[in-house]
């Protein structure tokens, strides 16, 4: 499964392991939608999600485990970042 993580959601994350929560409510689609996910899931890794909540200029995508930046270069260098939550970018 491929989701998209922020600083923000990253931190929230990582607040819930830290308070031993079993589930949290969070949105994996960039503030589209929200999900309840289970915290037992192997791909909350606390070094991964510590990376992403201290850069607060971009989005990352999971998949299989793995966190990428959602940015692509070629001649030129493009990447996501984040808006906040429930405004559209700019």
């Amino acid at each position: 499964m491929k989701y998209f993580l922020d600083s923000t959601i990253a931190k929230e994350i990582l607040e819930a392991l830290e308070h031993d929560r079993e589930e949290i409510v969070i949105s994996l689609d960039l503030g589209r939608t929200t999900t309840k996910v289970k915290l037992s899931d192997p791909d909350w890794n606390s070094t991964q999600l510590r990376k992403i909540a201290k850069d607060s200029d971009t989005v990352y995508f999971i998949e299989d485990g793995d966190a990428f930046k959602a940015a692509i270069s070629a001649t030129q260098f493009y990447k996501l970042m984040p808006s906040g939550s429930g405004t559209a970018p700019a």
